[in-house]
């Protein structure tokens, strides 16, 4: 018995604003949308619910979003270019190199590479 993958979905207020950001600044590929959420190809998810959401702060939650990436560094100017401000500079971490921004919604997000050459 394995797990052929994990997809992670994010619950936000504003659907619209959340998926332009993912969509359009951070430019993951949309592959399916309906009124309440939408998917993209590379395994991240946005969800509203018709009920609303709960009344606590989503920001505060034991998961973390990692986007794996091929250079942090490259991402992070994009998205810095983008208007998207960091709240963690890129740095090496290990191995790797990480970055760290808050969505629109306040969800904080990661970027890491894995494999920096040294």
């Amino acid at each position: 018995m394995t797990i052929a993958g994990i997809r992670c979905m994010a619950w936000v207020r504003d659907m619209e604003a959340a998926l332009r950001f993912y969509r359009d600044v951070v430019g993951l590929t949309l592959v399916a949308e309906e009124e309440e959420w939408a998917a993209f190809a590379e395994g991240f998810g946005l969800m509203s619910g018709a009920d609303g959401l709960p009344g606590d702060d989503l920001r505060v939650s034991a998961l973390q979003v990692c986007f794996v990436v091929d250079s942090v560094d490259e991402w992070y100017d994009r998205l810095v270019a983008r208007g998207v401000p960091f709240m963690v500079l890129p740095r090496d971490l290990g191995e790797g190199r990480m970055a760290a921004f808050r969505d629109p919604e306040g969800l904080v997000v990661q970027i890491m590479q894995a494999d920096r050459e040294a």
